[in-house]
């Protein structure tokens, strides 16, 4: 217990809410952060995994900061995610941790693919589902 020093009883309650914010961190983190392939933490079934990871990944693309992007890659996620791999979900992560505007201009067809972007199974997906005559569609088609 504190005692009635002031000095002491800020460093007790300093202390205390030092405690209790780790506490609150350690929550809220283990609810958040999921362990990725690879980590020996997890030990949860391989379907509860994927199922975290979906659902955590929907959140992500729903709560990007830009309005048109939450609609766009939110709306993708909810349709697309429910039966999507872990390879695909992987794909689908570096669309999610690229820049709001580097995604915005490739959505838009204000930015050609590069070669690493063509390969993304996931992200040609996305662009059909946005629009079926994008550009990048039609130049990986051969119909421009």
């Amino acid at each position: 217990p504190c005692s009635i020093e002031f000095p002491h009883a800020v460093a007790c309650s300093t202390k205390k809410m030092i405690r209790s914010v780790s506490r609150q961190l350690q929550r809220s983190l283990a609810v958040r952060s999921l362990p990725f392939a690879g980590s020996t933490r997890y030990t949860g079934s391989a379907s509860t995994f994927l199922r975290k990871r979906r659902l955590e990944l929907t959140y992500q693309a729903q709560h990007t900061g830009w309005l048109e992007l939450d609609y766009l890659l939110g709306g993708f996620a909810q349709r697309r995610l429910g039966t999507a791999t872990t390879y695909e979900l992987d794909l689908f992560e570096e669309i999610v941790e690229m820049k709001n505007e580097y995604v915005h201009d490739i959505l838009t067809g204000q930015r050609e693919l590069s070669d690493d972007e063509v390969e993304n199974d996931i992200l040609i997906e996305l662009l059909e589902y946005i629009n079926r005559s994008h550009p990048a569609l039609l130049k990986l088609r051969g119909e421009r």
